[in-house]
Protein backbone atom coordinates (compact mmCIF):
# COMPACT_ATOMS: atom_id res chain seq x y z
CA UNK A 1 0.00 0.00 0.00
CA UNK A 2 0.84 3.31 -0.84
CA UNK A 3 0.64 6.79 1.56
CA UNK A 4 -0.82 9.43 -0.29
CA UNK A 5 -1.71 12.88 1.07
CA UNK A 6 0.14 12.76 4.51
CA UNK A 7 -2.05 9.32 4.88
CA UNK A 8 -5.82 10.18 3.87
CA UNK A 9 -5.53 7.99 1.25
CA UNK A 10 -4.31 4.87 0.60
CA UNK A 11 -4.04 2.87 -2.50
CA UNK A 12 -2.53 -0.60 -4.25
CA UNK A 13 0.40 -0.25 -6.49
CA UNK A 14 -1.31 -1.38 -9.30
CA UNK A 15 -3.79 1.78 -8.74
CA UNK A 16 -1.60 4.11 -8.06
CA UNK A 17 1.08 3.07 -11.33
CA UNK A 18 -2.36 3.41 -13.49
CA UNK A 19 -2.71 6.69 -11.61
CA UNK A 20 0.41 7.83 -12.63
CA UNK A 21 0.33 6.61 -16.33
CA UNK A 22 -2.65 8.37 -17.07
CA UNK A 23 -1.30 11.15 -15.05
CA UNK A 24 1.18 11.18 -17.50
CA UNK A 25 -0.44 11.10 -20.87
CA UNK A 26 -2.63 14.33 -19.33
CA UNK A 27 0.85 16.04 -19.42
CA UNK A 28 1.82 15.04 -22.38
CA UNK A 29 -1.51 17.08 -24.04
CA UNK A 30 -1.79 19.78 -21.68
CA UNK A 31 2.00 20.70 -21.75
CA UNK A 32 2.72 22.00 -24.74
CA UNK A 33 0.01 23.96 -25.45
CA UNK A 34 0.57 25.73 -22.07
CA UNK A 35 2.03 29.67 -22.03
CA UNK A 36 3.20 29.14 -18.77
CA UNK A 37 4.76 26.38 -17.48
CA UNK A 38 5.36 25.65 -13.64
CA UNK A 39 7.67 23.46 -12.38
CA UNK A 40 10.89 22.69 -9.46
CA UNK A 41 14.50 23.42 -10.91
CA UNK A 42 14.67 19.48 -10.60
CA UNK A 43 11.29 18.54 -12.51
CA UNK A 44 12.42 21.33 -15.17
CA UNK A 45 14.63 18.76 -16.60
CA UNK A 46 11.56 15.94 -16.85
CA UNK A 47 10.57 14.16 -20.27
CA UNK A 48 7.13 16.70 -19.68
CA UNK A 49 8.66 19.79 -20.23
CA UNK A 50 11.01 18.85 -22.72
CA UNK A 51 7.85 18.38 -24.97
CA UNK A 52 8.00 21.76 -25.38
CA UNK A 53 9.40 23.42 -28.61
CA UNK A 54 10.16 26.89 -27.45
CA UNK A 55 10.87 28.62 -24.24
CA UNK A 56 11.18 32.06 -24.74
CA UNK A 57 12.13 33.26 -20.72
CA UNK A 58 12.74 31.19 -17.92
CA UNK A 59 12.57 32.47 -14.32
CA UNK A 60 14.10 31.10 -11.77
CA UNK A 61 12.19 32.05 -8.14
CA UNK A 62 14.50 31.28 -5.01
CA UNK A 63 17.42 31.07 -6.72
CA UNK A 64 20.23 30.98 -3.87
CA UNK A 65 18.36 28.06 -2.75
CA UNK A 66 19.51 26.11 -5.43
CA UNK A 67 22.74 24.57 -5.66
CA UNK A 68 24.66 25.76 -8.64
CA UNK A 69 24.56 21.90 -10.36
CA UNK A 70 20.96 22.39 -9.49
CA UNK A 71 20.74 25.46 -11.49
CA UNK A 72 21.94 23.88 -14.32
CA UNK A 73 18.85 21.89 -14.90
CA UNK A 74 16.99 24.48 -16.15
CA UNK A 75 19.84 26.50 -17.68
CA UNK A 76 20.44 23.86 -20.11
CA UNK A 77 17.00 21.86 -20.63
CA UNK A 78 15.67 24.77 -23.30
CA UNK A 79 17.43 27.12 -25.33
CA UNK A 80 16.38 29.87 -23.76
CA UNK A 81 16.62 33.56 -24.76
CA UNK A 82 16.22 34.91 -21.52
CA UNK A 83 17.22 33.61 -18.26
CA UNK A 84 15.72 35.80 -14.76
CA UNK A 85 17.61 34.58 -11.64
CA UNK A 86 14.95 35.92 -8.59
CA UNK A 87 16.33 35.38 -4.86
CA UNK A 88 17.88 37.15 -1.85
CA UNK A 89 21.38 36.42 -1.33
CA UNK A 90 20.85 38.33 2.30
CA UNK A 91 18.72 35.13 3.30
CA UNK A 92 19.65 31.48 3.51
CA UNK A 93 21.62 29.95 0.39
CA UNK A 94 21.58 26.12 -0.69
CA UNK A 95 23.53 23.98 1.53
CA UNK A 96 25.54 20.97 1.26
CA UNK A 97 27.43 18.34 3.10
CA UNK A 98 30.16 18.42 -0.26
CA UNK A 99 32.92 21.53 0.01
CA UNK A 100 32.77 24.69 -1.76
CA UNK A 101 28.82 23.70 -3.33
CA UNK A 102 26.47 25.85 -0.82
CA UNK A 103 27.24 28.72 -2.86
CA UNK A 104 24.04 29.40 -5.41
CA UNK A 105 24.83 30.22 -8.94
CA UNK A 106 23.02 33.52 -8.41
CA UNK A 107 25.13 34.63 -5.84
CA UNK A 108 28.21 33.27 -7.94
CA UNK A 109 26.89 35.59 -10.51
CA UNK A 110 26.58 38.72 -8.07
CA UNK A 111 30.48 37.90 -6.50
CA UNK A 112 32.47 37.33 -10.10
CA UNK A 113 30.60 40.93 -11.74
CA UNK A 114 29.45 38.95 -14.50
CA UNK A 115 25.94 40.68 -13.93
CA UNK A 116 27.20 44.21 -12.64
CA UNK A 117 23.70 46.28 -12.32
CA UNK A 118 21.08 43.61 -10.86
CA UNK A 119 17.67 44.88 -10.35
CA UNK A 120 16.32 45.36 -6.69
CA UNK A 121 12.48 44.95 -5.65
CA UNK A 122 13.06 47.47 -3.29
CA UNK A 123 9.30 47.67 -1.70
CA UNK A 124 7.99 45.14 0.79
CA UNK A 125 4.06 44.34 1.51
CA UNK A 126 4.64 41.97 3.90
CA UNK A 127 5.28 43.29 7.52
CA UNK A 128 4.14 45.37 9.74
CA UNK A 129 6.61 48.75 9.50
CA UNK A 130 7.47 48.30 13.15
CA UNK A 131 8.60 44.44 12.24
CA UNK A 132 10.46 45.42 8.81
CA UNK A 133 12.62 48.62 10.57
CA UNK A 134 15.15 46.37 12.20
CA UNK A 135 16.05 44.06 8.92
CA UNK A 136 15.67 46.62 6.46
CA UNK A 137 18.38 49.09 8.83
CA UNK A 138 20.64 46.07 9.18
CA UNK A 139 20.43 43.10 6.43
CA UNK A 140 19.19 45.89 3.61
CA UNK A 141 21.61 48.65 4.27
CA UNK A 142 18.26 50.91 4.51
CA UNK A 143 17.58 50.19 0.48
CA UNK A 144 13.70 48.73 1.38
CA UNK A 145 10.67 50.51 1.97
CA UNK A 146 7.65 49.75 3.14
CA UNK A 147 4.75 49.38 0.59
CA UNK A 148 2.10 48.94 3.91
CA UNK A 149 0.92 51.39 6.57
CA UNK A 150 0.50 50.64 10.45
CA UNK A 151 -2.57 51.13 9.92
CA UNK A 152 -3.17 47.93 7.20
CA UNK A 153 -1.14 45.54 9.35
CA UNK A 154 -2.64 46.42 12.57
CA UNK A 155 -4.64 43.50 14.55
CA UNK A 156 -6.93 44.70 17.17
CA UNK A 157 -5.18 44.39 21.02
CA UNK A 158 -2.07 42.80 19.33
CA UNK A 159 1.26 44.46 19.52
CA UNK A 160 3.73 44.01 16.07
CA UNK A 161 6.47 43.41 18.61
CA UNK A 162 7.12 41.27 21.37
CA UNK A 163 10.08 39.36 23.25
CA UNK A 164 8.93 37.39 25.93
CA UNK A 165 12.18 36.79 27.98
CA UNK A 166 11.93 34.26 30.90
CA UNK A 167 14.90 34.93 32.16
CA UNK A 168 17.18 32.06 33.29
CA UNK A 169 14.35 29.92 34.90
CA UNK A 170 14.62 27.45 31.67
CA UNK A 171 17.57 25.52 30.34
CA UNK A 172 18.45 24.21 27.29
CA UNK A 173 19.21 19.89 26.73
CA UNK A 174 21.24 18.58 23.85
CA UNK A 175 18.90 15.74 22.49
CA UNK A 176 20.48 13.10 19.79
CA UNK A 177 18.94 13.90 15.95
CA UNK A 178 18.08 11.13 14.51
CA UNK A 179 17.00 12.86 11.32
CA UNK A 180 20.40 15.36 11.26
CA UNK A 181 18.69 17.63 9.34
CA UNK A 182 20.42 20.70 11.88
CA UNK A 183 23.78 21.75 10.77
CA UNK A 184 24.94 20.53 13.69
CA UNK A 185 25.57 17.17 12.77
CA UNK A 186 24.72 14.11 15.54
CA UNK A 187 22.34 16.22 18.00
CA UNK A 188 19.80 18.91 18.14
CA UNK A 189 18.62 21.33 21.35
CA UNK A 190 15.26 21.44 22.62
CA UNK A 191 13.88 23.66 25.43
CA UNK A 192 10.86 22.36 27.67
CA UNK A 193 10.27 25.24 29.57
CA UNK A 194 10.30 27.29 26.25
CA UNK A 195 7.86 25.52 24.56
CA UNK A 196 5.96 25.65 27.61
CA UNK A 197 5.86 29.59 27.27
CA UNK A 198 5.06 29.12 23.53
CA UNK A 199 1.95 27.10 24.42
CA UNK A 200 0.79 30.20 26.43
CA UNK A 201 1.34 32.50 23.75
CA UNK A 202 -0.47 30.76 21.29
CA UNK A 203 -3.69 30.29 23.87
CA UNK A 204 -3.75 34.01 24.17
CA UNK A 205 -3.23 34.22 20.54
CA UNK A 206 -6.21 31.62 19.75
CA UNK A 207 -8.09 32.33 22.78
CA UNK A 208 -7.82 35.39 24.01
CA UNK A 209 -6.79 37.68 21.04
CA UNK A 210 -9.11 35.59 18.34
CA UNK A 211 -6.44 34.55 15.79
CA UNK A 212 -7.04 32.65 13.24
CA UNK A 213 -5.09 29.00 14.02
CA UNK A 214 -4.20 29.07 10.48
CA UNK A 215 -2.83 32.76 10.54
CA UNK A 216 -0.13 31.62 13.49
CA UNK A 217 3.33 29.91 12.59
CA UNK A 218 5.87 28.85 15.06
CA UNK A 219 9.80 29.14 13.98
CA UNK A 220 12.40 27.51 15.34
CA UNK A 221 16.64 26.79 14.73
CA UNK A 222 16.38 23.06 16.02
CA UNK A 223 14.21 20.57 14.81
CA UNK A 224 13.97 18.67 18.33
CA UNK A 225 12.56 21.96 19.38
CA UNK A 226 9.77 21.73 16.54
CA UNK A 227 9.02 18.12 17.11
CA UNK A 228 8.67 19.11 20.82
CA UNK A 229 6.27 21.77 20.25
CA UNK A 230 4.19 19.95 17.83
CA UNK A 231 3.76 17.23 20.53
CA UNK A 232 2.39 19.53 23.03
CA UNK A 233 0.14 21.82 20.38
CA UNK A 234 -1.44 18.47 19.29
CA UNK A 235 -2.29 17.36 23.00
CA UNK A 236 -3.60 20.48 23.98
CA UNK A 237 -7.42 20.25 24.46
CA UNK A 238 -7.83 24.03 24.06
CA UNK A 239 -5.71 24.67 20.78
CA UNK A 240 -6.33 21.64 19.26
CA UNK A 241 -10.07 20.67 20.79
CA UNK A 242 -11.02 18.12 18.20
CA UNK A 243 -8.01 16.36 18.65
CA UNK A 244 -6.48 16.19 15.34
CA UNK A 245 -3.33 14.72 14.35
CA UNK A 246 -0.18 16.08 13.39
CA UNK A 247 0.09 16.65 9.50
CA UNK A 248 3.35 16.53 7.92
CA UNK A 249 4.76 18.46 4.91
CA UNK A 250 7.27 16.76 3.47
CA UNK A 251 9.43 18.90 0.29
CA UNK A 252 11.44 16.01 -1.01
CA UNK A 253 12.45 18.26 -4.01
CA UNK A 254 14.33 20.30 -1.91
CA UNK A 255 16.39 17.61 -0.45
CA UNK A 256 17.76 16.82 -4.07
CA UNK A 257 18.46 20.09 -4.84
CA UNK A 258 20.59 21.12 -1.88
CA UNK A 259 21.64 17.65 -0.45
CA UNK A 260 19.27 17.86 2.63
CA UNK A 261 17.14 15.06 3.84
CA UNK A 262 13.92 16.31 3.38
CA UNK A 263 12.50 19.47 5.29
CA UNK A 264 9.77 19.17 7.03
CA UNK A 265 6.71 21.70 8.09
CA UNK A 266 4.46 20.16 11.05
CA UNK A 267 0.64 21.21 11.33
CA UNK A 268 -1.64 20.64 13.54
CA UNK A 269 -5.30 22.22 13.35
CA UNK A 270 -4.08 24.57 10.87
CA UNK A 271 -1.03 25.91 13.07
CA UNK A 272 2.27 25.23 11.33
CA UNK A 273 5.12 24.33 13.50
CA UNK A 274 8.74 24.46 10.99
CA UNK A 275 12.66 24.97 11.16
CA UNK A 276 13.69 28.52 9.80
CA UNK A 277 14.87 27.18 7.15
CA UNK A 278 12.06 24.95 6.15
CA UNK A 279 9.70 28.53 6.26
CA UNK A 280 11.75 30.33 4.00
CA UNK A 281 9.55 31.83 1.52
CA UNK A 282 6.28 31.18 3.50
CA UNK A 283 4.68 34.18 5.22
CA UNK A 284 1.47 34.10 8.32
CA UNK A 285 0.00 36.49 9.97
CA UNK A 286 1.53 36.21 13.28
CA UNK A 287 4.90 34.42 13.78
CA UNK A 288 5.86 32.74 17.17
CA UNK A 289 10.38 32.49 17.23
CA UNK A 290 11.12 29.92 19.94
CA UNK A 291 14.90 30.98 20.48
CA UNK A 292 15.70 27.25 22.08
CA UNK A 293 19.26 28.42 23.61
CA UNK A 294 19.86 28.63 27.41
CA UNK A 295 23.09 28.29 29.23
CA UNK A 296 25.73 29.77 31.35
CA UNK A 297 28.10 30.10 28.49
CA UNK A 298 25.58 32.27 26.39
CA UNK A 299 26.51 29.91 23.70
CA UNK A 300 23.85 30.65 21.29
CA UNK A 301 25.57 28.10 18.30
CA UNK A 302 24.32 28.94 14.72
CA UNK A 303 21.36 30.76 15.55
CA UNK A 304 23.63 33.64 15.47
CA UNK A 305 23.58 33.03 11.55
CA UNK A 306 22.90 36.82 10.05
CA UNK A 307 20.53 35.08 7.39
CA UNK A 308 18.86 32.14 9.42
CA UNK A 309 17.96 35.37 11.76
CA UNK A 310 16.73 37.39 8.56
CA UNK A 311 14.68 34.70 7.57
CA UNK A 312 12.74 34.51 11.11
CA UNK A 313 12.57 38.01 11.36
CA UNK A 314 10.23 38.74 7.91
CA UNK A 315 8.43 36.16 8.27
CA UNK A 316 5.34 38.10 10.26
CA UNK A 317 2.83 40.31 8.50
CA UNK A 318 1.34 41.40 11.56
CA UNK A 319 3.08 40.45 14.83
CA UNK A 320 6.09 38.77 15.61
CA UNK A 321 6.89 37.14 19.69
CA UNK A 322 10.30 36.09 20.05
CA UNK A 323 10.35 34.00 23.16
CA UNK A 324 14.41 33.30 24.85
CA UNK A 325 16.40 34.20 27.21
CA UNK A 326 17.75 37.59 26.69
CA UNK A 327 20.67 37.60 28.58
CA UNK A 328 22.44 34.82 27.12
CA UNK A 329 20.95 35.76 23.43
CA UNK A 330 22.05 39.36 23.49
CA UNK A 331 25.53 38.09 25.28
CA UNK A 332 26.14 35.67 22.22
CA UNK A 333 26.52 37.89 19.59
CA UNK A 334 26.50 41.10 18.65
CA UNK A 335 23.62 41.18 16.50
CA UNK A 336 21.33 39.80 18.77
CA UNK A 337 22.22 42.10 21.10
CA UNK A 338 21.37 45.07 18.67
CA UNK A 339 18.21 43.35 17.85
CA UNK A 340 16.98 43.22 21.75
CA UNK A 341 18.38 46.94 21.86
CA UNK A 342 15.77 47.29 18.97
CA UNK A 343 12.96 45.52 21.36
CA UNK A 344 14.05 47.30 24.61
CA UNK A 345 13.66 50.64 22.51
CA UNK A 346 10.45 50.15 21.46
CA UNK A 347 9.72 49.07 24.60
CA UNK A 348 8.85 45.93 23.75
CA UNK A 349 10.23 43.50 25.81
CA UNK A 350 7.96 42.06 28.69
CA UNK A 351 8.51 38.96 31.43
CA UNK A 352 5.72 36.17 31.98
CA UNK A 353 4.68 38.21 34.66
CA UNK A 354 3.84 41.37 32.71
CA UNK A 355 1.78 39.36 30.15
CA UNK A 356 -0.33 37.73 32.66
CA UNK A 357 0.69 34.58 31.72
Amino acid sequence: MLDLRYGKKLIGKEEYKKLMKAQGKLISKLVPKAEVVLATSVTAGGYQVKELEEIPVVIMDESTQSTEACSLIPLSAYEAQKFVFVGDEKQLSSFSEIPYLEQSLFERILKNGTYKNPHMLNVQYRMHPMISQFPIKRFYKGLLTDGVTEEERTFENTKPLTFIDYGKVHQESKVMNSSKSDVNRGYTFQNKGEAQMILRTLKDLVIMKDVSRRNIGIVTPYSAQRNLVAEMVQRDHLINPKNERIQEEIDDDFSISSNKRPASIKTICGIMVSSIDAFQGREKDFIIFSCVRSNPQNNIGFVKDARRLNVALTRAKYGLILVGNKSCMQNGDTLWKDLIHHFESKNCVATPNSLGF
